[in-house]
């Protein structure tokens, strides 16, 4: 198991907020395997950082799709 850490940073108020969720490697491998495109995003709207081990994928919420708004979602919903 290794630990990801899901980031939203940006919106209007500019808060931060940290989530994080234990995850099987190969699940993690398998989500790097399907990683977006880098896209800055927006002004004003929130970005995802997520990071594990060496790695850290950020993804705008307009692009927050399939199984990495799975992953935040399930990330957010431990607390």
């Amino acid at each position: 198991m290794i630990t990801v850490r899901v980031i939203r940073s940006g919106g209007v108020a500019g808060i931060t907020r940290e989530w994080t969720i234990l995850l099987d490697e190969d699940d993690w491998n398998r989500l790097l395997d399907e990683a977006p495109e880098p896209d800055r995003g927006r002004a004003d709207r929130f970005v995802y950082r997520v990071r594990a081990l060496r790695h850290e994928v950020v993804i705008p919420e307009s692009r927050l799709e399939g199984p990495w708004r799975d992953l935040v979602e399930r990330a957010r919903s431990t607390g």
